[in-house]
């Protein structure tokens, strides 16, 4: 498949390395598991400033904008790689920094931890299918670049990571074992999400409204009590 607009810029090896570090990124979650939700949230929010900031130093210092497509230009979209002076452009990996401190601040670590892996996993086998075997374009249904290919991709990944999370399959130790049919939920949503030509960045938009929609199923239907802004005192 060739590259559409959407993966400008990035070779299939540029996106295999890109996707990987969103697999990497599910340390994240494994640090909620090893520690603690506050402890992670206290690591984690410094260290999503401190990419913010970089981003922002990129799109006003071209030494410093240099240094990182050095380093990082290979895994970057075209878009992704402003020019001095435009406007800040918030990359792939700093969304994925602020879309594990959002849903820490927003929902409880067992929903935060479940959302965003469904959604990264999701995301990277979607990526790959997408661009190996996608030949059918959702069109204007859906964001470019989205295949149905990817999205069948997507669904089934980031299914099967809800139901060893969730199910209790693996992580029978945790919390997390949890109805299947909300798990499902959560992952046709973030899906769908990943499809939809939203504002902003799928990769906080499909775990946001993915933990979202467990949290209304759980409370709704199952006599759950999840509460939002654990956080918070």
């Amino acid at each position: 498949m060739r590259p559409t607009a959407e993966h400008a810029g990035i070779s299939m090896t540029g996106e295999t390395m890109r996707k990987l570090t969103h697999l990497l990124a599910l340390v994240l979650p494994v640090g909620v598991l090893l520690f603690d939700e506050r402890t992670t949230f206290v690591i984690l929010f410094p260290t999503t400033l401190a990419a913010l900031a970089a981003d922002v130093l990129r799109a006003r210092s071209a030494s410093f904008s240099k240094v990182i497509t050095s380093l990082f230009g290979s895994m970057m979209r075209d878009k992704e790689v402003p020019e001095i002076g435009n406007p800040v452009i918030i990359n792939g990996a700093t969304w994925t920094l602020l879309s594990m401190t959002t849903l820490l601040i927003i929902f409880p670590a067992s929903l935060a931890v479940l959302a965003y892996s469904l959604a990264m996993i999701g995301d990277a086998f979607a990526a790959m299918a997408g661009r190996t075997w996608g030949k059918h374009s959702w069109g204007r249904l859906g964001r470019p670049g989205c295949t149905l290919e990817g999205s069948a991709a997507y669904l089934v990944s980031a299914s099967l990571t809800a139901f060893l999370l969730g199910g209790g399959a693996v992580l029978s130790f945790s919390p997390y074992s949890l109805p299947l049919f909300p798990l499902f939920a959560g992952s046709l949503v973030a899906t769908l999400i990943e499809i939809s030509p939203l504002p902003g960045n799928d990769n906080m938009n499909a775990p946001v409204f993915a933990a979202l929609s467990m949290l209304l199923i759980y409370n709704s239907f199952y006599g759950f009590s999840y509460p939002l802004f654990p956080l918070i005192p």
